[in-house]
């Protein structure tokens, strides 16, 4: 009964604090501000009225209870989520650029903020250098948002998350080793040399661990077949499971989890049901935004703005200093950043502006000050200068974002994102008026309803329609005009490889990895890159298929490779030739300018010449797997198309659950069956038999 007395009050300030996050995201979608920053503004309200009249929130602000929800129940989440969901294939391209920002650019930071704060502030050189460590770890949660609003660069965006995800591991990692030299009193050189052997052992340890529990957990996942619940429990088990493993074993937790997610994210998400991946989606999504809600409510909680207004000046010189050290990294590294990165290209100026003032501290730098607060003298005064800097950055930085978007002029769409809106319109416009004359044809609404609505789509149509022609003639160079239409040609290539995969001629893996590929063609046209080489998107890197090679023995690693590279160039040399013939029909019906259509013409057959050739290749050097692989993908659609006729009678009520319960683990074992079996590709008539093939949407289980 005690024990219920002592919950509840906890129970009602998680529930209300979750009711309250829901409310001001309905506000900060409403009057246009920054979710976060309304957080942290409704976390001090509360704080400033008084938090012992809200039952429950006393507890939240206890820095011990405070440091133990951010670093042990909520980061795990929120960095498994950002790993899980990261572009592995993009992530090959940067790796050193990021790695570049996030441990070498981590340290300069921190031995900047240090230096300044030593030099302007009566803190020690020790002390200085740990609250440097405090202050070198980035949330940019709020300037990533920004970003893809924008349409910023993939790549730009990429940077800012592999940054953030590396750097936290990394501040925690020094503060740790800087608060033991602090503490055990070790000169600087002697901590400076037992530091960095720690320093090494941590984060391979990190690594390590991470690595094969994210192997062994892929695997698991390969075993069980349409199981959503079972799957996402593997998911969030590997997530706070590495995190603990490695902490009890003296190496870094966050490392742990990025890199289990990240090996999760790759190898194991192929291997994942289709309907298990929709809901993890949905699920880490939420998860995602309740850590955040959470996070940025607890650091408006922890704000005591008297005791921050007492640090005065040395806050002044602290806030000084983060600026400073984040230019120096932002301006004096982006350069390098764009040298090392074999794909990347230069970060315009008006994006590092954006991202020097978008350094923004938050969730690790409040906990990790937390943590030091009864650890030595100074460590309430390290508290209170480490949350004034977040207050600082999410209050004042976080706030001035959309202005500064606005002097920089990136809040005005160019012109071809202008005509790729009306594009997007006017295709979605055309789909909708298919649809509505099917409905007509079976006469399922009121006919003079159906009447008006097509009148005005098509008044839409015409609308759109002249539009684009006169800012296309007036307005539009001809090389941008291609550059528009290749992105359409694009977007055509994905719905069709989507739909390639959605009725079993293409494994997950493959349509990931192809779909990845035109996705980087597609950022670069967006953002005027040359256009990446064929020859590089089909390609492989080294350490994936030393993993996979580790993963599956050297035989079946054979068997697997030549599957899936032949399976991505066959599924490339498909979508080429469906453009090819979408081409030829809009060059029939006179839809757009002809110099177009030859030069996109050219341009699909030669990746369709070189995809074939990529496919002779392999059927050469890995006959046997390649002859085998249509009877594996007969297989699995015939199975597929049994499993959508059980559901439909389920559906339909012919059917109860349970009956239909053991129709689908019989089918499902099946289908494991023929995944582990043999399995050559079907007749090239498989465009015109997948053209008659219905697509199904699955919004449940059964339906």
């Amino acid at each position: 009964m005690e024990h219920g007395l002592s919950t509840s009050p906890l129970i009602a300030a998680l529930v209300g604090m979750m009711l309250l996050a829901a409310a001001l995201l309905l506000v900060a979608n409403r009057v246009k501000w920054p979710f976060t920053v309304l957080l942290v503004i409704a976390g001090g309200l509360l704080h400033a009225s008084g938090v012992d009249i809200w039952a429950g929130l006393d507890h939240f602000s206890q820095p011990e209870v405070a440091t133990e929800i951010i670093l042990v129940i909520l980061l795990p989440t929120l960095i498994f989520e950002a790993a899980f969901n990261l572009d592995a294939n993009r992530l090959r391209y940067n790796w050193l650029a990021i790695f570049t920002l996030a441990v070498p650019g981590t340290v300069i930071t921190t031995l900047l903020i240090g230096t300044i704060v030593a030099l302007l502030t009566p803190l020690s050189w020790e002390v200085a250098f740990l609250l440097g460590a405090l202050l070198s770890a980035t949330d940019p949660i709020s300037v990533i948002a920004l970003f893809k609003k924008l349409g910023a660069p993939k790549d730009l965006t990429l940077l800012m998350e592999g940054e953030s995800l590396f750097n936290d591991a990394t501040a925690i990692i020094l503060t740790k080793l800087l608060l033991a030299a602090l503490l055990t009193g070790i000169g600087m050189p002697d901590a400076v040399l037992s530091g960095l052997l720690s320093f090494v052992v941590i984060v391979v340890g990190g690594i390590v661990i991470g690595g094969v529990l994210g192997v062994a957990f892929s695997w698991i996942a390969g075993q069980v077949d349409d199981q959503p619940f079972v799957e996402i429990t593997l998911t969030l088990v590997l997530a706070y499971g590495s995190y603990l493993l490695a902490n009890v074993m003296g190496s870094s937790g966050i490392l742990a989890t990025v890199t289990a997610g990240l090996v999760m994210g790759s190898i194991g998400r192929p291997r994942l049901s289709t309907s298990a991946y929709r809901y993890l989606e949905h699920y880490w999504s939420y998860t995602a935004f309740a850590a955040n809600s959470l996070i940025f409510l607890l650091v408006g909680l922890r704000a005591d703005l008297g005791v921050i207004m007492e640090t005065g000046p040395i806050l002044v010189v602290v806030l000084l200093a983060m600026l400073l050290a984040r230019a120096a990294l932002i301006y004096g590294l982006t350069p390098l950043v764009g040298r090392v990165s074999r794909n990347s290209h230069p970060i315009s100026y008006p994006f590092r502006h954006l991202l020097f003032w978008g350094g923004l501290r938050g969730a690790v730098t409040l906990a990790l000050a937390l943590s030091l607060e009864h650890t030595f003298v100074l460590g309430e005064t390290v508290v209170a200068l480490a949350t004034g800097a977040v207050l600082f950055t999410i209050l004042v930085q976080g706030l001035s974002m959309g202005r500064l978007v606005q002097r920089l002029k990136l809040d005005k769409p160019e012109l071809s994102h202008q005509l790729m809106r009306m594009e997007g319109w006017l295709s979605a416009y055309h789909e909708a008026k298919l649809e509505l004359e099917k409905i007509k044809q079976t006469q399922a609404a009121h006919s003079a309803t159906l009447d008006d609505m097509l009148r005005s789509i098509d008044a839409a149509i015409v609308r759109l329609s002249s539009e684009l022609k006169e800012q296309r003639v007036g307005k539009l160079d001809l090389e941008t005009d291609w550059r528009l239409f290749l992105t359409r040609c694009f977007t055509i290539e994905i719905t069709f490889l989507h739909q390639l995969s959605e009725n079993g001629y293409l494994t997950e893996s493959a349509f990931l990895r192809l779909r990845a590929s035109i996705l980087q063609q597609l950022d670069a046209l967006r953002h005027d890159y040359p256009l990446p080489e064929h020859k590089y998107l089909m390609s492989r890197s080294k350490p994936n298929n030393l993993l996979m090679r580790f993963f599956l023995g050297r035989e079946d690693f054979r068997s697997w490779y030549g599957k899936e590279e032949y399976l991505e160039a066959w599924g490339r040399a498909q979508s080429c030739k469906h453009l090819l013939n979408f081409l030829k029909e809009m060059e029939q019906n006179g839809e757009i300018v002809d110099v177009q259509i030859p030069r996109a013409k050219e341009l699909y057959q030669s990746w369709m010449v070189i995809s074939e050739s990529r496919m002779n290749n392999l059927k050469r050097s890995y006959p046997e797997a390649i002859r085998s692989l249509g009877t594996q993908q007969l297989k699995s659609l015939t199975i597929n198309i049994q499993r959508q006729a059980i559901k439909r009678q389920v559906r339909a009520g012919a059917l109860t659950e349970g009956i239909a319960d053991i129709m689908l683990q019989e089918l499902s074992s099946e289908l494991m069956h023929a995944r582990r079996g043999d399995f050559s590709l079907l007749p090239s008539r498989i465009t015109g038999l997948l053209s008659r093939t219905k697509h199904q949407r699955r919004t449940s289980r059964y339906f």
